[in-house]
């Protein structure tokens, strides 16, 4: 009975050879090599340089990338739980205005941060507003607003 070739063994080999002697050749070997086959240095010197510094961008960032999903995450919870807000859009306006004016220091922060004003708010953002000050415990599920901190 012939014994079964392991070609999976036989091409890693091969790979780790062509790799071990692409390791011994010379910049110049190299270079001179490419350039026979028609390669433009420059241009894959390039793109290597991109892929590291998108990789590089990546690992920076991937902290601020968990932090994001994770804020998504939450708001997506946010928006699926229930609350007890007026049912009308007209009377959710009037609540977030009357919580804002309740607080001015939280009205300013809002408008400095979003650079609009709360009239060109769209009824999703202040259904949207109102659900982050209840979760934030600044305005109360009954409707009374509380005192926003400092």
């Amino acid at each position: 009975m012939s014994q079964s070739r392991n070609h999976s063994m036989e091409l890693e080999n091969l790979l780790e050879a062509l790799a071990e002697s692409v390791i011994e050749m010379s910049d110049e070997q190299v270079l001179a090599e490419a350039a026979e086959e028609g390669n433009d240095i420059d241009k894959a010197a390039e793109e290597v340089r991109a892929v590291f510094k998108v990789a590089l961008k990546n690992y920076k960032q991937r902290k601020l990338i968990e932090a994001q999903r994770q804020y998504e995450d939450k708001m997506s919870e946010m928006f699926q739980r229930k609350y007890s807000l007026p049912d009308s859009h007209e009377e959710r306006r009037a609540l977030l205005h009357r919580f804002l004016s309740a607080n001015p220091q939280v009205g300013d922060a809002l408008l400095t941060a979003q650079h609009r004003e709360f009239t060109e708010l769209s009824d999703e953002d202040v259904e949207g507003y109102l659900k982050q000050f209840i979760e934030l415990g600044a305005l109360r599920l009954d409707g009374e607003e509380e005192e926003a901190d400092e």
